[in-house]
């Protein structure tokens, strides 16, 4: 019987066998990253469109004023975005209020919390449908007409990549709701605000 030796890899195999290797996961780690990126500004901006798309479909349907606003706590709206979200049903409201208020008779009817610290979420309203009346807003309020307290306006996500790999929301005159467009320009691919400009990222 004759018998066979495995003599396994040499060394100068198993060498070039890791640099083959490593060379490939210098490739595919950058591009794993960026997914696991992408996903975390999804994260931050899905749970805001659920939130501004269930407050107009729930105005439409009971008649009430909904608002969505920048969280403070449970049950109190504040004024930055990165704290979280509160959708509530706005008995109440006063027109041109600054800030929104949740009475002690308003429902809370939803509550998304603060969101990963390596993301900064913001928003820009218009009070005249363009540019030249831009405000920081706070909250936007739906009424049963589908209509936005916002003439027009944006939410967008950024991380430290800017405004290339930002994830935006445009909520338009009459209260629409649509992802902002990623542009595929050679020159110019940053995400834009509802108003055509490149997003503030920092």
């Amino acid at each position: 019987m004759r018998l066979y030796h495995d003599d396994g890899f040499t060394i100068l195999e198993l060498l070039v066998t890791l640099a083959i290797g490593a060379l490939l996961l210098s490739f595919a780690v950058p591009s794993f990253k960026s997914v696991i990126d992408n996903q975390a500004l999804q994260s931050v901006i899905g749970p805001l469109s659920l939130s501004t798309a269930s407050a107009r479909s729930e105005s439409a349907k009971s008649g009430d004023a909904i608002t969505v606003c920048a969280r403070a706590t449970d049950s109190q709206c504040g004024t930055d975005w990165n704290n979280g979200v509160l959708v509530f049903r706005d008995g109440d409201y006063s027109r041109g209020e600054s800030t929104a208020v949740v009475s002690p008779t308003d429902e809370i009817l939803r509550i998304v919390p603060a969101h990963n610290k390596n993301i900064t979420l913001s928003a820009i309203a218009s009070t005249n449908r363009t540019a030249s009346g831009e405000y920081t807003p706070s909250y936007v309020r739906y009424e049963p007409d589908g209509r936005a307290n916002w003439k027009n306006g944006t939410f967008y996500a950024c991380d430290s990549r800017g405004n290339t790999h930002a994830n935006a929301l445009h909520i338009s005159i009459s209260g629409s709701i649509r992802s902002a467009r990623r542009p595929h320009s050679v020159t110019d691919n940053s995400v834009k605000d509802i108003f055509g400009r490149a997003l503030p990222c920092t």
